[in-house]
């Protein structure tokens, strides 16, 4: 029965005792430095994964920020470095046309008046109608008939640019702008510059502006002649009112030296723009131009 006590007697064991607590020591160590070295690991590892998300998003903010800048830049560059397309060409910061810009018309930062259109380089009044001196002179027996002075009128206007039906401001017997002229105004030249409002202010000589230029633009050609205070003619054969003159070189054809026709001054806003008292040419010795008026 003694040998049943046995297991009691190591309990009072010294060595045993120190063994076991040293084990369990040993143990708890493991077990704690096992623990930290996991919190700290997972610690560091979450701590760095913290950091390294927030970088990440910082990166990504950043990079979407210096994209959006980039495409924003990129975007702004190529609309300022876009060429023109033609028929525009650049005038300042914007692509224009000048041959209908009113803004830019026939060169850039030209702007057409108030009521005025860009027509084929030109300002030119809204809804009114052209008016030039031929660039042409002929003597006045070669102008007609009548219908070929018309003709040529709308054939110059053509070349110029100008589209139309146009009539010579002559007269043969009925056939003159009192009775074949149609109502309308403004008349403007080919600089956009009006001349009349109306066709009655064409026939009582109230003109704004004399009709001082060809279809291409350019002034009246001077001659020399006997005609007082007055140096700039054009072929009319056409009296105050719009009525047909009896001087108009037999129509404009006459091959008579001694007849004559009458005249205007291109110059001239009064009456005298049509009908030049007193100052009469020889139909073919005296190369003039004459008036052509849109319809």
């Amino acid at each position: 029965m003694s040998a049943l006590l046995v297991p009691a007697c190591t309990m009072f064991n010294p060595g045993f005792d120190a063994i076991r607590d040293n084990t369990e020591e040993i143990g708890d160590t493991g077990d704690a430095s096992d623990a930290d070295a996991g919190s700290t690991e997972a610690g560091s590892t979450g701590s760095e994964s913290s950091t390294d998300g927030t970088d990440a998003a910082d990166a990504t903010e950043t990079l979407d920020g210096d994209d959006t800048d980039t495409r924003e830049a990129e975007s702004e560059a190529g609309e300022t470095d876009e060429p023109c397309r033609l028929p525009e060409i650049p005038c300042g910061d914007v692509c224009a046309d000048i041959s209908s810009d009113p803004l830019h018309c026939g060169a850039c930062e030209d702007a057409c008046a108030p009521g005025q259109d860009c027509v084929d380089h030109d300002c030119v009044s809204e809804d009114g109608r052209l008016v030039f001196l031929t660039s042409v002179a002929l003597p006045g027996n070669e102008l007609g008939p009548l219908s070929a002075a018309h003709q040529r009128c709308t054939e110059l206007a053509e070349a110029a640019g100008f589209d139309g039906e146009f009539r010579a401001w002559l007269g043969v017997g009925e056939d003159n702008p009192a009775n074949t002229f149609t109502e309308g105004g403004p008349y403007f030249l080919v600089d956009g510059t009006i001349i009349a409002e109306t066709t009655q202010d064409l026939f009582v000589g109230e003109l704004l502006h004399p009709i001082d230029l060809t279809e291409t633009g350019e002034g009246p050609t001077p001659i020399d002649s006997f005609c007082p205070d007055a140096d700039h003619f054009a072929w009319t054969g056409i009296v105050p009112t719009g009525q047909t003159s009896p001087s108009n070189c037999g129509g404009w054809t006459t091959v008579n030296d001694n007849m004559t026709g009458i005249v205007g001054v291109p110059l001239a806003e009064s009456v005298w723009w049509t009908y030049l008292n007193g100052c009469q040419f020889g139909c073919t010795s005296t190369e003039l131009p004459h008036y052509c008026f849109q319809q």
